[in-house]
């Protein structure tokens, strides 16, 4: 458990970032609730996978399969939360400098001290698009027995989308890019946490149609290059090798926006256990 006086809240938010650990502090409170969500996320994935009518689904069973619903969205919603409070805390403009007045603001520089907490944003960012795209219509109905469905969807969208911005600007940091260009940097290890958001975010607005089409699903993985080498318009590919990108955990087997898949050893089993008869 985390001290009482270390947790982050939008709230204290402000008081945490004059402390001089702030980093440490930003990235123990994303990682905690990152791990939370991970630990419900292969249970939350029941709410798609998992019929209505299935004999598995006892009381019991669905009293599990919703607390596990209720705490994976809470705390991705959380992440979602610190991650707003740093943005609108954030200055973009060119040459910004870190002021400490009535209210701290940081520049793009702070985000560097922070750079890991793309392993929460990715989570809560799986979290959230699930429940959103995959979960089945009774699961929002049990999670929103005050009839705030809109409301909470609508605002769902917006954290995701926030969230997007936040990883693009990490993928910008970390080249050492103008964080206000339009255009992408260089590819690095937020790469394929930047594409598989993007893909979300667009899912999440406006869902794929794709029965009967032939999509071509694409796999997202990360370059590794070797020192010396780029990544520019003419990479070296000999110099280059291909891994799983770095996360807590993958899609699960899911694919996002109907075509876009996570490179891992275990996606596919992943696939193959919701696939499997025992758990319809």
């Amino acid at each position: 458990m985390i001290p009482k006086s270390f947790l982050m809240s939008t709230s204290n938010f402000e008081a945490h970032l004059r402390h001089c650990e702030r980093a440490g502090l930003m990235n123990l409170n994303m990682f905690s609730k990152a791990a939370v969500c991970c630990l419900n996320r292969p249970l939350l994935y029941l709410t798609a996978h998992l019929r209505l009518t299935s004999n598995l689904l006892t009381p019991e069973n669905m009293n599990t399969i919703l607390s596990a619903l209720n705490t994976s969205v809470s705390f991705a919603l959380d992440i979602a939360d610190l991650n707003q409070a740093l943005l609108d805390r954030t200055q973009f403009h060119e040459g910004a400098i870190e002021i400490h007045g009535d209210k701290v603001l940081v520049t793009p520089a702070f985000w560097k001290e922070v750079v890991h907490i793309f392993f929460s944003l990715f989570e809560a960012a799986c979290v959230l698009w699930f429940f959103s795209c995959r979960s089945l219509p009774y699961w929002w109905t049990v999670y929103c027995l005050d009839g705030k469905e809109d409301f909470i969807r609508t605002n769902i969208k917006a954290k995701l989308a926030e969230i997007h911005r936040s990883l693009r600007l990490l993928e910008a940091v970390l080249s050492n890019a103008d964080v206000n260009q339009i255009e992408r940097p260089k590819q690095n290890m937020i790469t394929p946490m930047v594409n598989c958001v993007e893909g979300m975010v667009i899912e999440i607005n406006e869902p794929p149609n794709i029965k009967g089409a032939n999509v071509e699903s694409v796999t997202l993985e990360m370059e590794v290059l070797a020192i010396g080498a780029t990544n520019s318009s003419s990479p070296d590919l000999s110099h280059s090798v291909k891994q799983d990108p770095w996360v807590f955990m993958g899609l699960l087997g899911e694919q996002v926006n109907g075509h876009l898949r996570w490179r891992s050893p275990t996606e596919g089993r992943w696939r193959k256990f919701w696939n499997n008869p025992p758990i319809n």
